[in-house]
């Protein structure tokens, strides 16, 4: 990584941010889970400063106005991760969510140029809770959720899964497994393949903790509250936790 970035949140400077980053003559440049809004405009950013490489990004937002703000062939070389969910690689799969292409376009109808990366979501996790209540055969949370994690296995939206998250989140909560690579080929999004997180975690895990740990982002850093300000400090010197990434 030759540079990275770490903005405030009202921070609106996308074009400065992307300049300073062309400095140091990047191959790929990194969005990580900035906002949607800051996503558009950092991509047309790079759009105009002429920038050639690829762009990895955790959303695609809106993808045709950031096609329409800057080209088909650009946007092709941009990787994100959440699909469209009348995806080809969809249509015959055994996932646990129920028929994605017809919520996607019952979806679509309802709420035209809406849809985000996380529309889906919500409707997914109501079929995992429902699952998990047949078997349990009540509602009360906490058998359900002990239905969930039976056998620390669970079908999640994109395949099995396995219970995960202790070692970041101080517990196992998230339901991690395979996950969509996606990027956009003649305007649409389309998967190009499915990359195992699990197998990326345990071969990379320490160094995640490392990185969070620097940030101050595990779970038993965030029990400590944080130092009080003194009185007659500066507001202006105090740092705001709150950032997004960029690099």
């Amino acid at each position: 990584m030759v540079k990275e970035i770490r903005y405030a949140p009202d921070t609106q400077d996308a074009g400065g941010i992307v300049a300073a980053l062309l400095e140091a003559q990047p191959d790929v440049l990194c969005w990580c889970s900035s906002a949607p809004p800051m996503m558009q405009a950092l991509t047309e950013a790079a759009h105009a400063q002429g920038f050639a490489g690829q762009i990895l990004a955790c959303t695609a937002d809106d993808y045709p106005r950031m096609i329409a703000r800057t080209s088909a062939g650009f946007m092709e070389r941009y990787t994100f991760q959440f699909p469209d969910f009348d995806d080809p690689m969809l249509a015959d799969t055994a996932f646990f969510f129920r028929r994605p292409g017809a919520f996607f376009e019952t979806y679509n109808s309802r709420f035209p140029g809406e849809w985000s990366a996380v529309s889906w979501e919500y409707a997914s996790i109501l079929d995992l809770w429902h699952n998990a209540v047949e078997i349990a055969d009540t509602t009360e949370p906490v058998s359900v959720l002990a239905a969930m994690k039976r056998g620390r296995q669970m079908p999640h939206a994109f395949g099995p899964a396995e219970w995960w998250g202790e070692e970041v989140f101080g517990i196992d909560n998230a339901l991690v497994g395979d996950w969509p690579v996606v990027g956009i080929r003649q305007g649409r999004a389309r998967i190009q393949e499915f990359g195992s997180v699990l197998g990326w975690l345990g071969r990379h895990s320490a160094l995640l903790q490392h990185e969070l740990e620097e940030l101050g982002q595990l779970w038993h850093q965030r029990l400590v509250p944080p130092p009080r300000r003194r009185l007659n400090r500066p507001a202006s010197e105090v740092s705001d936790p709150r950032s997004g990434p960029a690099s």
